[in-house]
Order: structure tokens, then sequence, then C-alpha cells
């Protein structure tokens, strides 16, 4: 047993004399930078935000709702028509058809591209934002009662909102 804890001292006591050695080549190599740049991260070893994370949920409860998750989003507003109002009064009126397709009822049912719920947002990838290479647009949802209100998905500013005066 003496052996053993002899053993593993000296194991241990020249982990301690190279550690140092090692940090300080992780540390000097190129002036002082970190030995990775973080686009050189693969995608598998990069942290997802969890977009139903604590806080966001405290700031949720704060703005007086529930954030929706990506099977409510979709529970909610498949196969209906999603009215409400933009911050500066004008309204919206969009059918939200159970295949994924929506329309703007305000424009005699014009085509508009298509929908999911996707990473606990309502996504909208509008045909021309797609023919311009732009990406999709996307809004946190928290119920309000038997209403809803849109966010950016930080949920800093509100966007949209069924419950319009």
């Amino acid at each position: 047993m003496k052996g053993f804890s002899v053993k593993v001292i000296a194991q241990n006591a020249a982990v301690l004399m190279i550690a140092p050695a090692l940090l300080f080549a992780c540390v000097s190599r190129d002036q002082g930078q970190l030995p990775i740049e973080p686009q050189d991260i693969s995608p598998v070893e990069a942290v997802k935000e969890d977009p139903l994370g604590e806080g966001k949920q405290q700031k949720a409860v704060a703005l007086g709702g529930k954030l929706l998750t990506t099977q409510d989003i979709e529970e909610a507003f498949r196969g209906r028509i999603l009215r409400g109002c933009y911050p500066n009064g004008e309204s919206f009126a969009q059918t939200l058809v159970e295949d994924g397709r929506f329309y703007d009822v305000n424009q005699n049912n014009r085509f508009m591209g298509t929908w999911a719920g996707r990473n606990a947002q309502l996504c909208f990838r509008y045909e021309e934002r797609v023919q311009a290479g732009e990406p999709d647009v996307c809004f946190a949802v928290l119920k309000v009662q038997n209403e809803y209100d849109f966010y950016t998905s930080d949920l800093n500013r509100k966007v949209a909102s069924t419950r319009c005066s």
C-alpha cells in the first residue's frame, strides 16, 4: 500500500512540473492569443443556446406571459388565421395553412411563403427574401391570457401582437 502511495505522488509531481510549461506554450503562442479561434470550432463542438433557457423564461414571466415551445406554437397557429397589429398600429391577417404555407388575408389571400415553429420561435420564409438570399424571419411568442405577443428572439423588443385596440 505504501508503494502505491509513493507511485501516485511521483506521477502527480511529474504532472505538476509539466503543466506550467504546457500552459506557457498555449498562452505564448501567437502573442498571448487563445490556441483556437472561435470560427475554428466545428458546429458539433460549439455550445448552443437553449431556446427556452431559464433567463428567457424569467423574462417572459416579467413581461406577463408564457414563452411558447415549438410544439405550442404549431398547435396554436396551424390551420388558423393570425390577426394582429404592429407597434405602429398597422394591422395584419395571415392564414397559416396546415401544410406550412401562409397567405396575406389583407391582400386577397396572396401567397407569401411558408411558416413553421422552429427552436421555440414562429418563423416565416417569405418568397422575396428567399430569392434575395435573406434568412427567415423568426419571433419568440408569448401567450398572454388568450392572446399572443411576438418578440425578437432575445425578448428585448415586441414586434407585433394579437392584442390590438
